[in-house]
């Protein structure tokens, strides 16, 4: 089976001649510490990970432009800057305690604070025709794609998430109940501007994987009012997923959401409205992948499940551990195993080394 095969026959429970692989693989910081003890160079750890081809649709439904990344104040303390998302943050120049990470940013001042600034904000940034939308040479490529043997992916859609990065998380939880139809027309607005991109896009290539983005839940639950996200944002996901589906057939394009955090009360929202697959399952806030099949059965997709901190301190045996866990759930299909988010930098080589060489014994 090429990597295509391989993919839509995990995703639908089919037979295949191995499980799909892919994770969402390292950091940067990670891959520097792993030179120090062992991996050769940076494009090896694709080699040792074995995992299967996939590509990406170079289209961007974020910010175009973003902001400049500006340094504000600089002392021997602390820096203040903004961020591409036009965020003003403060962060200490030491590290976080008990991480060499460096600590969480304090979150000064967000660039959408009210009707005016939002409306400004969207027609400086949000322009769905914006020449550099797209690859320079997205049309070229869609005839390529039509023999690909690999899946390709197209991401990320996002309503509430990125709303949140503009706004701010306990701005907004404020404003869902003080100005609630600032936030409904802020969704409807995403929804519109997002909806044209797709509609440019599908007209030229289905992806195999569309990707939408929220991270909406911390350790234990949704930032926000299931209701309410029902309410004020699932309608125009309704409307979006609509359009994704006049072009892009269930058996040829599977919609992967991405969030954080303990999604048991938002996993069966993503379900009815049309989403396949969830990922990074994260093991920290209860995402446990052989817990949700059995709640959800074959409806949930999902990606990810494996537990970052046992990568970074635990022994073999943990890690064998872990891993013989899931092998009855990766073995049903419908699931591909991985780190439960990007991997970060306090987990040696050989820790992950030995890591993927359990994943992909799995037969």
């Amino acid at each position: 089976m090429n990597s295509r095969e391989r993919f839509h026959a995990t995703m639908r429970y089919q037979a295949v001649d191995r499980p799909w692989r892919w994770e969402m693989g390292p950091y940067g910081a990670t891959v520097d510490r792993w030179l120090k003890e062992g991996l050769r160079s940076r494009a090896d750890v694709a080699h040792v990970g074995r995992y299967d081809r996939l590509e990406h649709v170079g289209v961007n439904f974020w910010l175009d432009p973003n902001f400049e990344i500006t340094m504000i104040e600089e002392t021997a303390e602390h820096t203040v800057y903004q961020d591409y998302d036009g965020v003003i943050k403060e962060k200490k120049n030491e590290a976080g305690a008990g991480s060499s990470y460096p600590a969480m940013p304090r979150y000064v001042s967000f660039p959408v604070r009210d009707r005016t600034s939002w409306r400004q904000f969207k027609k400086d940034r949000l322009d769905p025709d914006a020449p550099t939308r797209f690859d320079y040479f997205f049309a070229e490529k869609c005839g390529e794609w039509r023999t690909r043997t690999y899946p390709l992916r197209s991401a990320y859609v996002t309503l509430f998430g990125l709303l949140r990065n503009w706004i701010g998380v306990e701005n907004i939880a404020l404003m869902l109940y003080d100005a609630p139809a600032f936030i409904e027309e802020c969704a409807a607005d995403m929804a519109e501007y997002q909806g044209r991109i797709l509609e440019r896009m599908l007209q030229g290539v289905q992806p195999d994987w569309i990707e939408f983005w929220e991270d909406m839940a911390y350790k234990t639950g949704s930032l926000i009012s299931p209701e309410i996200y029902q309410r004020i944002f699932v309608p125009h996901y309704l409307r979006l997923i609509e359009l994704i589906r006049k072009y892009a057939p269930e058996d040829q394009t599977v919609l992967v959401l991405d969030s954080d955090g303990n999604l048991d009360e938002l996993i069966p929202i993503w379900l009815d409205m049309g989403i396949d697959a969830i990922l990074p399952m994260e093991v920290a806030a209860g995402m446990d992948v052989s817990r949700l099949r059995t709640r959800f059965g074959r409806s949930l997709r999902m990606f990810g499940g494996m537990d970052k901190r046992v990568l970074a301190t635990g022994s073999k045996r943990d890690i064998e551990a872990m891993v013989s866990r899931v092998g009855d759930v990766v073995r049903e299909g419908g699931y591909v195993p991985g780190c439960d988010h990007n991997i970060p930098e306090d987990v040696p080589f050989e820790n992950y080394r030995y890591y993927r060489q359990l994943i992909n014994g799995i037969a």
